[in-house]
């Protein structure tokens, strides 16, 4: 694996576990990314395991960015983000109901059409 290919690894791999979205997280990943460029280009190894040992595992990098951060501002993510979830969800559970309450309607609608629709017609002459 060469150089940019390790670099590129650990910073995809802290990008996946990483659980918060917003500035803060691009800022952060992208200073990561210029280190870890910087930290290859100084060494003549690169490897993925000589990136680990200098900045940690990603799992270890994202715990200590995320135990650095005020609780108060972390709690506040975590919850704006499960709030949007939740009327996300409620919202497609509506549109949801909405769709099949208008499918039913246009059924109904259909039954009564087809049942209105004269099939026999009797002609009687005197």
């Amino acid at each position: 694996m060469n150089k940019e290919n390790a670099a590129r690894d650990y910073i995809r791999q802290v990008k996946a576990i990483f659980p918060l979205y917003g500035r803060e997280r691009k800022r952060f990943i992208n200073d990561l990314k210029e280190a870890v460029e910087s930290h290859i280009e100084d060494t003549k190894d690169g490897s993925y395991e000589d990136i680990v040992k200098h900045f940690g595992s990603p799992a270890e990098v994202v715990s200590d960015y995320i135990e650095g951060m005020d609780p108060e501002a972390l709690y506040r993510k975590i919850t704006f983000r499960r709030r949007i979830t939740t009327i996300a969800v409620i919202a497609l559970i509506a549109v949801l109901i909405g769709v099949v309450i208008d499918l039913l309607w246009d059924y109904s609608a259909y039954r009564k059409d087809v049942e209105s629709i004269v099939v026999e017609r009797e002609t009687i002459i005197y």
